[in-house]
């Protein structure tokens, strides 16, 4: 007769849930073994090395500072009443009325500027002139003044007026000409006659109440192909 078993009461169907029950509660407690000796081992080696390695005494290294000693206070010696020093002549500096006082010197003499020093006359009471007069400046010119080859080819003739300036001493200074370009003959014409009002010598110079000035001159050049 064959033995059967009940489906009811079979353990072997129950076999693998038992099993991982049972490792499972096994894991359970070996964790809580190991954790528990791991912290209190650690808890312990920690404290004592706190304890014992890391604490470091520190010694007072601050320098206290002393004051040196106050400076002893200095010794004031009371000389002896030396009744047998020299007397002390004074001198009598009283001021004697009698004596003399020198008059302090004049103030010195204010010095008047002349209001016409430097100053360029247009009209003087004496007008410059070239030494020997009129006819010896028109000689001047003739024998000085060298037609410009340009002017006498075109037959260039006309008036060209030269300004310049006597000074106090009849030099000749500040030669141009006195009419502007575009009324100028031109052609050389002009350049021709202030080379030749610089090559004239000191004139005599003009005067103002009886004083040499300065003084503008214009000097007329009557250019024509047979002479001035």
């Amino acid at each position: 007769m064959e033995t059967k078993k009940n489906p009811n009461v079979d353990l072997t169907k129950k076999k693998t849930v038992f099993f991982l029950v049972g490792l499972l509660v096994t894991q359970a407690f070996v964790l809580i073994a190991f954790t528990y000796t791991q912290y209190e081992e650690i808890k312990e080696a920690v404290v004592k090395q706190f304890v014992e390695d890391d604490i470091e005494i520190i010694e007072n290294t601050e320098q206290v500072y002393t004051p040196p000693p106050p400076p002893p206070p200095p010794t004031i010696e009371i000389a002896e009443d030396d009744s047998e020093a020299d007397d002390v002549e004074i001198e009598d500096t009283d001021f004697d009325a009698e004596t003399e006082v020198a008059p302090p010197p004049p103030p010195p003499a204010p010095v008047i500027k002349d209001p016409n020093e430097g100053k360029i006359f247009e009209v003087v009471e004496v007008q410059p002139e070239f030494p020997g007069g009129h006819d010896a400046m028109m000689s001047f010119i003739s024998k000085n003044f060298k037609y410009p080859e340009e002017a006498r080819r075109f037959e260039i003739t006309g008036r060209v007026l030269i300004s310049f300036v006597v000074d106090e001493n009849g030099r000749i200074t500040d030669v141009k000409a006195l009419l502007p370009p575009d009324r100028q003959l031109g052609y050389g014409l002009e350049e021709e006659a202030a080379r030749v009002v610089k090559m004239m010598p000191s004139w005599r110079p003009g005067q103002q109440r009886n004083k040499a000035v300065k003084v503008r001159y214009t000097l007329p050049f009557y250019c024509t192909l047979d002479g001035q």
